[in-house]
């Protein structure tokens, strides 16, 4: 919900601002947010297999920029959640999602 409220009011100052607050703030990680329950149970399923015979796999698809993947990223590792996917289209098409 922070994110999303910063985002909101960033926004109008215009995407520049929104990456230098990103940029500026790498060293800060996210906190859980609503989905981080569903994800960690979810890799969790990967717990019951062989390492090379994993279940699950979880890849983030996100409309932010590389500024923003490092926040994401420091988090990802911060809770030691499996993710080692990952597309950023800085506000782009989604159309990344074929070659996933």
């Amino acid at each position: 919900m922070i994110l999303k409220l910063k985002t909101k009011s960033l926004s109008k100052k215009g995407l520049d601002e929104y990456y230098k607050y990103q940029l500026d703030n790498e060293h800060l990680s996210f906190n859980k947010g609503t989905g981080f329950h569903l994800i960690d149970n979810l890799l969790k399923i990967n717990k019951y297999f062989d390492a090379n015979e994993r279940q699950v796999k979880v890849i983030i698809l996100s409309k932010n920029n590389a500024a923003t993947s490092l926040r994401i990223t420091n988090a990802i590792n911060k809770y030691k959640l499996e993710i080692e996917r990952s597309g950023w289209t800085s506000c782009k098409s989604m159309n990344i999602i074929k070659y996933v």
